[in-house]
């Protein structure tokens, strides 16, 4: 397998890690760490891209961990259900939370335990607009994202890798970044639950008891729920601070504390990066926040260069053949000769089929008369599909243009401001009962937040 770069961006600096996996076997190849100053600083491009420079970083292939408040996390119940439904309810849910006003979720869902009729989700998402940010401005870098992930799942991951033994029986891993808190609970390594808090590096000193107090619910929580007692504490973080509340956290639950160092002579905040670069790892959860049409733009630009190729050799084919069939021309006029003596003879046949030629003019007429009644019935089906259509549109939704691709066969160019309203559209046009399948073509969104795409409607015959 090729490198990969994981990488980490902090209000502190800079962190990456090229990994190479082969054969099942992890090789750390290269690790930095870099001060570059404020995320928000106007020259912060031109100083990473000397770090990575300065590095000497051999890889564009990136994952990148996004930051926790560009994410939304929850573990929740459902009913089981197919996949598509579910995903259907829980976008409905997300459409309710502020993070999403005005936006569409990139979301992964992930099912961690059944119980009875029921299952236990892990819900990561993010609003599209946040996720496109990200890769616009690691694609400035010179970087090519292939995997967006959340930082604790990572460190998650890299600990496991390197401290497989400290993951055996019942645990709680708890990663603290700069806003929040991740206490994830594992049995044998897989993860059962998931909790998050908001308080995190920035305010850790000011709300310690509060810190405190909020993992010994967690933890009595999650003992109560699996009926099965902790076992040991993993402590990790994104950044420096995390070793200041080590000891507190060991003196205060009585429990075996590990804090999460997985490499010799490194500090543990290094297991992100490291986490990172190792996505491509088999595991339960692989999560990417990277929307499906993006992440499959590289295969559509590899089709576009084998169908240039193609056309080019089409074009030489051509050629070939055009100066096979110049050779062939003086043979076939040889050909024609004889064929002319032949066309007279048939020009003589042709008179007496006159009578026939009238037969054929009246059936033609006959023909123009049924299409345009057949028409006529198409028109009338256009009208009653176009006004359940209209019947049924949002304000927000604007209609570019209606086709009527055959007399059961649809498709419409719609514009909003809004994703919702979009949603909200084909839900009407569902719940109408007035169409048999409706497809949505993708969305096109512009940076002036509005968004385009193509409905795809197949009617049954209601009348």
């Amino acid at each position: 397998m090729e490198r990969v770069l994981g990488l980490t961006l902090t209000k502190n600096g800079v962190k990456l890690v090229e990994s190479r996996i082969r054969r099942g076997k992890v090789s750390i190849i290269n690790i930095k760490e870099g001060f570059t100053g404020d995320i928000y600083d106007k020259d912060i491009k031109a100083k990473i891209k000397r770090f990575l420079k300065e590095s000497k970083v051999k890889t564009k292939l990136t994952s990148f961990s996004i930051p926790d408040e560009d994410v939304f996390v929850r573990v929740n119940y459902y009913p089981l259900m197919p996949d598509e439904d579910l995903k259907k309810i829980i976008i409905d849910e997300l459409s309710t939370y502020k993070i999403f006003e005005g936006d569409y979720p990139v979301v992964n869902i992930f099912r961690l335990k059944i119980e009875e009729n029921r299952g236990r989700y892990l819900i990561v998402a993010s609003p599209r607009s946040l996720v496109e940010n990200h890769i616009k401005f690691l694609n400035s870098l010179g970087l090519e994202v292939k995997n967006l992930n959340l930082p604790s799942i990572s460190s998650f991951r890299a600990t496991k890798v390197f401290k497989r033994d400290c993951f055996k029986g019942s645990g709680v891993f708890i990663y603290v970044s700069f806003k929040k808190t991740t206490l994830i609970y594992f049995l044998d390594g897989e993860i059962n639950q998931l909790r998050e808090f908001d308080i995190g590096l920035e305010s850790l000193n000011e709300n310690k008891i509060q810190f405190l107090n909020e993992i010994s619910n967690t933890i009595s929580y999650f003992s109560r729920e699996e009926k099965k007692a902790i076992e040991k504490i993993i402590l990790s973080g994104i950044d420096k601070g995390v070793e200041e509340i080590f000891n507190e956290i060991k003196e205060r639950f009585g429990i075996e504390t590990i804090l999460g160092e997985i490499l010799p002579q490194r500090e543990y905040y290094f297991s992100t990066p490291v986490g990172l670069s190792l996505f491509n790892l088999e595991e339960k959860l692989k999560i990417n926040l990277i929307p499906k049409d993006i992440l499959e733009k590289r295969k559509d630009e590899a089709k576009v260069f084998f169908l240039v190729l193609f056309s080019v050799l089409l074009a030489l084919l051509l050629v070939g053949l055009s100066i096979y069939l110049l050779n062939s021309i003086s043979i076939t006029n040889e050909s024609i000769k004889g064929i002319n003596s032949n066309l007279k003879n048939v020009e003589k046949s042709l008179e007496n089929l006159k009578g026939i030629e009238v037969e054929y003019r009246d059936l033609s007429t006959k023909k123009k008369e049924l299409e345009e009644v057949l028409q006529n019935y198409k028109n009338i089906n256009f009208k009653n599909y176009l006004d359940e259509i209209i019947k049924n549109k949002p304000q927000e939704i604007t209609i570019l243009s209606f086709n009527c691709n055959s007399d059961m066969n649809f498709t419409i160019r719609i514009s909003s401001k809004s994703l919702a309203s979009i949603y909200d559209f084909r839900r009407k046009l569902e719940t109408s009962e007035f169409f048999n399948e409706i497809k949505l073509r993708g969305i096109d969104r512009l940076t002036d937040g509005v968004s385009f795409t193509t409905i795809e409607l197949t009617g049954e015959k209601k009348w």
